[in-house]
């Protein structure tokens, strides 16, 4: 895994989502570690209704996985990552500020959605840009750096709010996603022209010097990738 981390350390774009995704765990796994407490003593709800707000979340990552090649399709990887985190924010703002459990449960939706998207242009982008005698290693970095936000995220949520009240968790991750939309709403952290195949050339022009490797495609989420390949924009915005 070493030498994932190294490589992955010399990938601007890959290392930003890498980043993104562990900063980003760190605040939902907060948020959803004081939910059941947000339930029951602001939305007033019992242990179905707290279910049924997971349950919501579920319902939208499978939309989302059924429907997503479609949606990156026609708002583009960059925007399918943009907008994911306005409604990321539009989440912990909704936790934060409402009492009331319908919106509370469309928030939640809407974010399994968008996670479910994040994951077809993230794993797809990977594969592409990845040599394919690294793509184990790299993909347990990235692996590493979400779980270990996961880990962290868990640790603080109590903690915080404990600390400085319920709802501290849900106005941290707010901030936080409202910051990193504000920031790569405004940078390019990748090739724009060709879209995932332009970031694919992109790759292969890095490493042409190591060996010759260029990134190629697996089964599974590589059947993904074929299906991006016509996008016009990689997620440069993140």
């Amino acid at each position: 895994m070493v030498e994932g981390f190294r490589w992955l350390a010399e990938q601007r774009l890959l290392r930003t989502m890498a980043i993104l995704i562990g900063l980003l765990n760190v605040t939902l796994t907060a948020a959803t570690a004081v939910l059941v407490l947000l339930a029951t003593e602001r939305l007033h709800l019992d242990s179905v209704g707290y279910g049924l707000l997971f349950t919501c979340m579920a319902v939208g990552g499978v939309l989302g996985a059924v429907v997503g090649d479609h949606l990156v399709r026609w708002f583009t990887a960059t925007w399918t990552v943009r907008v994911g985190l306005v409604i990321e924010a539009g989440m912990h703002l909704a936790l934060a500020a409402s009492t009331s459990a319908y919106l509370v449960g469309f928030a939640l939706f809407a974010f399994g959605v968008h996670g479910a998207l994040w994951n077809i242009v993230a794993n797809s982008l990977r594969q592409r840009l990845t040599p394919e005698r690294l793509r184990g290693r790299v993909g347990s970095t990235t692996l590493f750096i979400a779980a270990g936000g996961n880990c962290v995220g868990a640790l603080l949520g109590g903690v915080v709010a404990t600390t400085f009240g319920l709802t501290a968790p849900y106005w941290v991750g707010f901030v936080v996603a409202v910051a990193v939309t504000a920031r790569r709403g405004g940078s390019s952290t990748g090739p724009r022209r060709g879209g995932l195949r332009g970031a694919r050339a992109h790759g292969a022009r890095r490493h042409a010097g190591r060996g010759g490797l260029t990134p190629e495609r697996t089964s599974g989420g590589g059947r993904r990738a074929r299906r991006l390949r016509g996008r016009r924009d990689p997620p440069a915005g993140v």
